[in-house]
């Protein structure tokens, strides 16, 4: 999914993934103009040996556009999920600010979860 928040837009999506083999969720929300704003919630149960990735990137290209991300998973068995979340600051986009947060639960030995966020500030040139 691609999405564009225009100025003073609110962005906000909250989804749930179960029950698939092998699923692959990607999320680009770019913060097209200032006083943007974008939430973006997901939770997710597992199990056996079911396998979710979910990628999301939050590029922030104007200033004072506030993001939130928050990401769940419940997992079990031999399931695995990723969660890769980037955030990106423009040099532009001033008084950005963005929570990231991703939550597990492992309730088995077996279960893998692997978590890897990012920011990333674009230099002055």
């Amino acid at each position: 999914m691609q999405v564009i928040v225009g100025r003073a837009t609110t962005f906000v999506s909250h989804a749930a993934s179960l029950g698939s083999r092998i699923t692959r969720n990607n999320l680009n929300c770019l913060m097209n103009g200032e006083h943007a704003y974008a939430t973006l919630q997901r939770s997710g149960s597992h199990r056996g040996e079911q396998h979710v990735d979910n990628h999301t990137l939050l590029d922030h290209a104007e200033p004072n556009c506030p993001s939130h991300e928050l990401y769940k998973h419940v997992l079990s068995g031999k399931s695995s999920a990723v969660f890769r979340g980037k955030i990106l600051v423009r040099q532009k986009a001033q008084k950005t600010d963005s929570k990231q947060n991703s939550k597990s639960l492992l309730l088995s030995d077996d279960a893998i979860m692997n978590s890897q966020p990012a920011l990333r500030f674009t230099p002055t040139t």
